[in-house]
């Protein structure tokens, strides 16, 4: 049996030491936070929760393979129900076009797009990222990964294209490559950054389609919590961790404001960066709009394309969550689409927690893994590649945020799948000391 400490009582934090604690390891999770659940809770401004990214999910095998590998099936917990469509509105200066775009079905999304602009590109291309994903997912979502594990994927599918060049050069139509590279803008602005791989996103949502939880968010948080309480996962909630233990460069424990806590491996699950650690590095937090309508409504998920690009979700009941590109006003834009401000009853602006973690300058302190492990390089071409899991050094695992700037549930669940499986079960010593590059 390992000591394991889980930094991190989110989604990232709760899944891994649900896997972990099935295969019989001894695990602990620590969270400066009072409650557990992390960001699935929402962000409370005022006395009102908003959620701070979409509420649907996709890949629900990630999600069922979880409570599979954990304990009881989720089908006995939590149910996951189909997403609405998502509502995308293209808006010039003197035109409005709207397209629901449906999910889990290849011929109701043809005959969507056909409707829309009278021929349809867009599945002959989703089609074309089947063996993208495929790698993709084999080759770095389902690992803990390496530097070498991402060059050897870059160089198979020869991914020399941007995900916005990509898509221009194949859909030949800017409808449709808004379609498939707006989203990827609240992300990297410049569209200069993200590989073509990215891309592979619209296959995963039109193949496995969209779904939302019983209760949303807070339900899902509600069932993990349970399923860690009969795991008998030790929980140390209001507790700050400020440092990773260190010695002859391998991590040991962390540190915490009442002091160390020693540990054979350490999960760092927390949604702060750690220094040093490899991965992307384009997310940049921005402001939300929170927004309370009285006697209007909108789509339950909408994307607004033209130049003020906007991303809608639903947020509770008459509630919505608005983020804009530039941090621009979005009520104008929603003025164009019907909302009136008499309709506004409340208006808020919140952001989403910080993404990096300095670390004080104490005794022990992980203040620089990269230095401590050359393992996992701070690579500008590898660094564009999402990656749910990796090992910087030693005796630690990285994933959720931490790994992925904004990662998704699903990202972050197939991260932590990994890292489950990298450590294995508790009677087996193999990877303890983090996975070794092929090249070592």
């Amino acid at each position: 049996m390992s000591s394991i400490v889980v930094v991190g009582a989110g989604f990232a934090g709760m899944s891994a030491a649900a896997r972990l604690a099935k295969l019989g390891h001894d695990v602990a999770i620590y969270d400066a936070a009072p409650h557990t659940g992390g960001q699935m809770r929402g962000i409370e401004v005022d006395g009102t929760v908003w959620q701070p990214s979409s509420m649907a999910v996709t890949l629900p095998g990630v999600f069922r393979d979880l409570f599979r590998k954990s304990g009881r099936p989720m089908k006995a917990v939590i149910d996951l129900l189909p997403a609405p469509t998502r509502r995308h509105v293209f808006l010039t200066a003197f035109s409005r076009t709207e397209l629901d775009m449906p999910f889990g079905t290849r011929s109701e999304q043809h005959d969507a797009i056909a409707a829309t602009f009278g021929t349809d590109r867009w599945s002959e291309w989703v089609d074309s990222q089947v063996d993208t994903w495929d790698v993709v997912r084999r080759h770095v979502f389902d690992r803990v990964t390496t530097d070498s594990n991402i060059e050897d994927v870059l160089h198979h599918l020869n991914n020399k294209h941007t995900a916005f060049t990509a898509a221009r050069r194949a859909l030949k139509n800017k409808d449709l490559t808004a379609i498939a590279t707006d989203r990827w803008r609240f992300i990297d602005e410049s569209q200069k950054s993200l590989p073509a791989l990215w891309n592979i996103w619209h296959y995963v949502e039109r193949n496995f389609g969209l779904w939302r939880f019983d209760n949303d968010m807070a339900g899902l948080a509600d069932a993990l919590t349970t399923r860690l309480s009969e795991r008998k996962v030790d929980m140390h909630l209001n507790t700050h961790v400020v440092g990773i233990t260190m010695k002859f460069g391998r991590v040991v424990g962390i540190e915490t404001a009442n002091g160390p806590v020693e540990a054979d491996i350490v999960v760092w699950a927390s949604g702060h960066r750690l220094p040093g650690t490899p991965g992307p590095n384009f997310a940049n937090p921005r402001t939300l709009t929170g927004i309370e309508l009285d006697g209007q409504s909108l789509p339950s998920s909408l994307m607004v394309h033209g130049r003020a690009c906007l991303k809608v979700w639903e947020s509770g009941p008459n509630r919505w969550v608005v983020s804009s590109l530039h941090d621009a006003d979005p009520i104008p834009t929603l003025k164009r689409l019907g909302i009136t401000p008499e309709a506004i009853r409340t208006q808020v602006e919140f952001s989403r927690p910080e993404y990096t973690l300095e670390f004080a300058e104490t005794s022990g302190s992980g203040l620089n893994l990269e230095l401590k492990s050359n393992r996992l390089k701070s690579n500008p071409i590898t660094n564009k590649v999402p990656r749910p899991a990796v090992s910087p050094s030693p005796g630690l695992f990285v994933v959720g945020g931490a790994a992925v700037p904004d990662s998704s549930l699903e990202l972050t669940g197939m991260g932590t799948a990994a890292v489950a499986e990298a450590i294995g079960p508790a009677n087996r010593s193999a990877h303890l000391t983090g996975v070794e590059d092929e090249n070592d």
